[in-house]
Formats: C-alpha cells, structure tokens, sequence
C-alpha cells in the first residue's frame, strides 16, 4: 500500500476518543445525579461516559483486534446509559461500535443511524479495520458510507484504496476516479491510479498519472521515487537514474533512494556506481532493514565481490531467520568456497 495519502483530508483519520470518567469517580457521582430533578438523563450521561471508557480499552493502534469482554462491558453499559438517556447521540455512537466490532452489524447500522452522522462513523471503522490490514471488513463500511453519503471523495478513495488491495484493479479504478470527480484538486487521487496503472504492469499510463500528482504536489519525494520506480520497471533505466539522482540531491540522508539508484545501476550494468550506492544505503539506513542487506549481497555478488556479499546475505538471515532466499544464498556462497578449496 505504497504513496500513503497525507494532508487534503485524505491522511487516514486517527481515533482521539473523549474525555471520560474513571468508574469509581463515575459511579460516585451516579449516586448523588439519581436524587437531582434530571437524574435518568443525567444518569444516562454518566452511563455513556463509562461506557466509553470501557469501549476506549479496544480502540488502542496497538490492538490488533478488539477484546470480546471489554466489548462486552462497553455494550451493557451503553445499553443502560440509552435506557436512561435515550437522546444521547453519544451513548448512542458508543453503543453502535461496540455492536458493530463484534460483527453484530444490523443492531450496529441501527445504532448509529439513530446517533446521526452514519457517514463519519462508517468511515471510522472501515479506516479501523483499514489500519489493521483487514481491507474487506473495510470496504464492507466505506461502501456503507458511499452509500449514506455518495459526494464525499474520500469515501470513494477509501473503497479504491480498499479495492486495490483486495486485487480488484477495475473496481478501484471506478472508485478512484468517483472520487477525482468530485474532488479533481486531489494529488493523492492522481498518484493513486498511478500506482494502481504501474502495479498492473501499465507503466505509460501509470507515469502519466505520476506526473499530475507531482505538478499538484512536487515536494513529495516519496512519490518521485515512486515514479523512478515505475520507469525502473519499464526499462528506462537512465530516466530512473536521473530521478532517483535528483532526489537523492533534494534529500542527500534518504537510504531509500540510495536503494533503489543501486538496484537501477545493477540493471543498466554498472557495477561501481551500483556498489557505491548500495553502500551508501547501509551507511544510512540504521538500523538497516533486512532487504538493504539482501540487496548488498546480490550486488556484490554479482560483481564478484563473494566475501562480502556472503558477509550482507548473513546479516540478512540473522535479521529474518526464515528468510529461504537469504539461507539459499548463504548455502549456495559456501558452498562455492568449499568447491574452491577442493580445487586447488
């Protein structure tokens, strides 16, 4: 899911949840609102604010999926703030994500359409299951969303996106250009199809789409590499020099473009200048990733360079010890050596 969207509204939107009660200051408090003229609507209240501090526990970046009894918690306690409260919107919302994460859709939908702003609430949880690599739970919301709300372009970018990633190029196509429709001011929407068009093996096409993007965002040297990467591909080896240079000259630290200029230098054959860039990658990249390693020891070996090569493909493994590339390659140089040494 390469060229992630920032700014314009279509960077992916993170949860910042409410300000709420602790249970025990919650529950104190409940006691002396049930005596006052407004105690069941302001008792609801307090039940919702409980009730998102329970629905808070599942809604943390760093869970993977929601946990079933806090959900749990968070739907009773809704249940009761609505019964007292029945106008709370809040409690309402709460009580709709706590149904809807654990795939009680309909009593979800119902939930929330009674809450209002079905369309926002849509596009939160399709982003949370987005953020958590599960693109058809969401894809399954965002198209709710498109649905309650058809003229917002960045639901329909949320489906292309989603789309895409389930390897339905031609329904994210028809949803990426929904969306440039309503919004053809968007950079993201233009380097999106160009990504779509190059993973497709479309490289005209997909450059095409590249520099629309660049001429409304040039300062995204992400998406420069990006379009390197895509004439790389193509075989144009010495435009993907050029631009990969003329990154590297705007952002001299980026191991990233050095990366990608020694795989383009290995291609058109110079074995220097892919050697020189390779090490400039690790020399920036720290810590290094697994692939720069891997990456190092294809070159060098390809230059003949077999003690350090073999010395990278090591680091590789030790950095992903499943890796069946980087084990093959580390068997296959030692082996050489062996046969070397019986040789002579």
């Amino acid at each position: 899911m390469s060229g992630e969207a920032e700014g314009m509204g279509y960077n992916r939107r993170v949860f910042t949840g409410r300000t709420i009660y602790g249970w025990a200051a919650g529950l104190l408090s409940l006691a002396i609102l049930l005596i006052s003229t407004r105690g069941a609507e302001l008792a609801g209240r307090l039940w919702a604010n409980n009730g998102w501090l329970a629905l808070n526990e599942t809604l943390s970046p760093r869970a993977i999926a929601p946990a079933a009894p806090a959900l749990l918690t968070a739907e009773q306690v809704m249940r009761r703030a609505v019964a007292l409260a029945g106008d709370d919107r809040s409690a309402w919302r709460g009580l709709g994500l706590a149904l809807a994460w654990q795939g009680r859709t309909d009593e979800a939908i119902l939930a929330l359409q009674t809450a209002g702003s079905v369309s926002d609430e849509y596009l939160f949880l399709g982003d949370h299951y987005w953020q958590r690599e599960r693109p058809q739970r969401a894809l399954e919301w965002y198209e709710r969303a498109a649905e309650a709300q058809p003229e917002r372009a960045m639901t329909w970018y949320s489906i292309g996106q989603a789309q895409a990633a389930l390897d339905r190029p031609a329904e994210a196509l028809a949803a990426y250009q929904k969306a440039l429709a309503l919004d053809p001011a968007a950079a993201e929407i233009y380097f999106a199809i160009g990504e779509l068009l190059s993973g497709q093996g479309q490289y005209g096409e997909a450059d095409e789409w590249y520099r629309q993007a660049l001429e409304r965002r040039p300062d995204n040297l992400g998406w420069w590499l990006a379009r390197a990467n895509a004439a790389r591909a193509a075989g144009d080896l010495g435009l993907a020099i050029e631009w990969y240079q003329a990154v590297i000259a705007r952002l001299p630290d980026s191991a990233r473009a050095y990366y990608e200029l020694a795989q383009a230098e290995r291609l058109n054959g110079d074995q220097s200048a892919a050697i020189a860039a390779i090490e400039r990658a690790l020399a920036l990249g720290q810590p290094v990733p697994y692939g720069y390693y891997l990456r190092a020891g294809e070159i060098y070996e390809w230059a003949g360079l077999h003690q350090p090569a073999l010395q990278a493909y090591q680091s590789a493994l030790a950095l992903r010890p499943q890796s069946q590339r980087a084990r093959q390659s580390v068997e296959r140089l030692l082996e050489n050596e062996r046969s070397d040494s019986e040789g002579k």
